[in-house]
C-alpha cells in the first residue's frame, strides 16, 4: 500500500506543482489555489508513507478533506450563472465534472505555460494571459460562479445525443425566436468565448447555444456534423425559428465547410479566427473577422472565403487571439451583423441601439469582389 501511496504522490507533485508555479495571485480562484494546496498535501504525505509510522496520517487526511471540501462548494455553487448553464443531453443540469473547477484556473495557466514554453509564436502569446484574465474577470462580475464543459470534453465524456452544451439565455432572450449556435475551437469547449459571443447575440436579441465535440473542433467530421444537425433539430422543436452558425478558429473553419452541406437550416454565418476558402458559398449572409496577425490560421483563406462567398470581411489589427484583444469591438461588430439581419420592431431597445449608433454602423470593410459595407437585411 506505501508503494501505491508513492506512486499516487508522484503522479499528483506534478499537478500541483504546475498549478502553484504556473499560477498568480491574480490568475488563479481562491478554490483553485486551495486545490493546488491540497494537491501539494496530498503529494507530500503519500511520498512520505514509507518513512513514517501507520498511524500518522494527518497531513494526507487533511489536504484530502481539504480538497473535498473545495469540490463540494464548487459543484454547490457553479450549477449556473446569471444567464449561463449547462445541459447535457436529456439532463438540464448538466454534469457534475462540468462544476469542479473554475474554468479559468486551468485556462490562465495553460497561457502562462503556451508563452513560457514557446509552443506558440511570441507574437501569439505576447498579451494573451492579461487579455484573457481581464474577460474572465468580466465574466465572474457579470455571472458569478459558472461550470464548465472543458473537462468533459478532455475526458471524452458524452456519446452520440448525450453531448454537453452551454446554454446563454436571460429573461428576454429566453422567448426570442433567433438563436446563435456556436462552435469551439481546438483545444475544446470553453465558457468564455462561448460567453464572449453571446454578449453580442444578446445586444441583438439573440440567445446562444454552444455544442461540445472531441478537443480538435474538428465539426466538420461526422459525429461534430451529427451534433450541429441535432442542435438544429432541437431549436427548431423548442420554437426557434431563426439560427445563425457561429465558430472560432477550428469551430469557423467547421462552419464555413458544415453550411454548404446544409441548405435552409441557418439564416447567417459568423466566422471568427477561421474559415476554409476552398469551402462552397454558403448562400446566406456571412460575416468574417480576422486579425491580420494571425499565425495560426491563415487571413488570406478567410479573406478569399468572404470575397467568393459575397461576405463582409473585418480586419483586426491582432492575432489569432484577437477575439480578446478586440473583444468589445468584435461585440459590437456582431452584434450589428445580427442586429442588420432582422431590423427589430421602431422603438425596441435593439433598434435605438442602431439609431443611436451604439452599435456602429461602420468598422466593416468588405473584401476585393465582396459585398459593401452594409449588411444585407432579411425580413
Amino acid at each position: 500500500m506505501r508503494v501505491l501511496a508513492c506512486l499516487v504522490g508522484l503522479l499528483l507533485l506534478p499537478l500541483a506543482l504546475a498549478a502553484l508555479i504556473l499560477g498568480s495571485p491574480s490568475s488563479l480562484s481562491p478554490s483553485g489555489w486551495l486545490t493546488a494546496l491540497s494537491l501539494l498535501g496530498l503529494s507530500a504525505g503519500m511520498l512520505s508513507a514509507p518513512l513514517r509510522k501507520a498511524r500518522r496520517r494527518g497531513l494526507t487526511r487533511a489536504s484530502a478533506l481539504l480538497l473535498l471540501a473545495v469540490f463540494l462548494v464548487r459543484t454547490g455553487t457553479a450549477r449556473q450563472g446569471k444567464t449561463v448553464r449547462i445541459v447535457a443531453g436529456d439532463d438540464p443540469h448538466g454534469r457534475l465534472i462540468d462544476r469542479l473547477i473554475e474554468e479559468r484556473d486551468l485556462a490562465l495557466p495553460a497561457a502562462r505555460a503556451l508563452a513560457w514554453t514557446r509552443l506558440f509564436p511570441p507574437s501569439e502569446t505576447s498579451g494573451l494571459e492579461s487579455s484573457m484574465r481581464r474577460r474572465y474577470d468580466l465574466l465572474g462580475q457579470e455571472e458569478g460562479s459558472v461550470p464548465s464543459p472543458v473537462l468533459g470534453t478532455y475526458l471524452g465524456v458524452g456519446h452520440g445525443e448525450d453531448f454537453d452544451m452551454l446554454v446563454i439565455e436571460d429573461l428576454a432572450t429566453r422567448g426570442s425566436d433567433t438563436t446563435v449556435v456556436f462552435l469551439h475551437g481546438y483545444a475544446g469547449s470553453f465558457t468564455l468565448p462561448c460567453y464572449e459571443v453571446a454578449r453580442a447575440a444578446r445586444r441583438a436579441g439573440a440567445s446562444t447555444v454552444c455544442p461540445s465535440t472531441r478537443w480538435q473542433g474538428d465539426f466538420w467530421s461526422p459525429d461534430g456534423e451529427r451534433r450541429v444537425r441535432e442542435v438544429a433539430t432541437r431549436l427548431r422543436g423548442a420554437g426557434k425559428s431563426r439560427l445563425v452558425l457561429a465558430g472560432l478558429s477550428n469551430g469557423g473553419i467547421g462552419a464555413s465547410r458544415l453550411l454548404p452541406r446544409m441548405p435552409g437550416l441557418f439564416e447567417g454565418a459568423i466566422l471568427i479566427s477561421g474559415a476554409d476558402a476552398g469551402a462552397p458559398p454558403p448562400g446566406i449572409p456571412a460575416l468574417v473577422i480576422h486579425g491580420e496577425r494571425d499565425t495560426m490560421t491563415s487571413a488570406s483563406a478567410a479573406r478569399a472565403y468572404a470575397s467568393h462567398s459575397r461576405g463582409q470581411y473585418v480586419s483586426l489589427k491582432g492575432n489569432h487571439f484577437a477575439w480578446l484583444e478586440e473583444a468589445d469591438r468584435i461585440e459590437s461588430i456582431v452584434a450589428a451583423f445580427l442586429a442588420r439581419l432582422w431590423p427589430p420592431p421602431s422603438g425596441s431597445a435593439s433598434r435605438a441601439l442602431l439609431t443611436r449608433g451604439a452599435i456602429p454602423r461602420r468598422g466593416i470593410t468588405a473584401p476585393p469582389g465582396g459585398t459593401s459595407a452594409t449588411a444585407p437585411t432579411r425580413r
